[in-house]
């Protein structure tokens, strides 16, 4: 009697995934066109409330005031932190990494909003240099 059997064994069959598997690129693109469209969404607010299109909270009490400020604020630096990672994730595509050069323009594209009202732009200028900081740990930490 053999040791083995006469007839092959056939190997198991792959599992059908169901899902379209997507490369690291196409899902950096798509994050990054993701990013873009927030940012921009951020920008039309930014730019609302920033140019007075939108006065409806302004002057009319110390709360109020500071919720109006809040809001710019909030505007700029959302607009910033997804326009960052947008453009990052961009040179990450291309093999680069984002360079000082275009942080500073990044910057100045976000500070530039603000130019209008002091309080908006002091409290915009530390959050993004919060975000800035955030951002670099995180880099430096993986």
């Amino acid at each position: 009697m053999p040791k083995y059997k006469k007839t092959p064994e056939k190997p198991p069959l792959k599992e059908k995934s169901t899902k379209k598997q997507i490369s690291r690129d196409e899902f950096i693109t798509k994050s990054s066109i993701k990013s873009f469209y927030i940012a921009g969404a951020c920008f039309v607010v930014s730019i609302l409330f920033n140019a007075g299109i939108l006065t409806f909270l302004m002057n009319q009490n110390i709360y109020l005031d500071v919720i109006d400020v809040s809001i710019k604020s909030a505007s700029i630096i959302l607009f910033f932190l997804f326009l960052c990672i947008a453009v990052g994730n961009i040179e990450e595509i291309n093999g680069k990494v984002l360079g000082w050069k275009e942080l500073v323009g990044l910057i100045l594209i976000s500070l530039l909003q603000s130019i209008r009202n002091g309080w908006v732009l002091l409290v915009s200028s530390i959050g993004v240099a919060l975000v800035i900081l955030y951002l670099w740990i995180i880099q430096e930490g993986s």
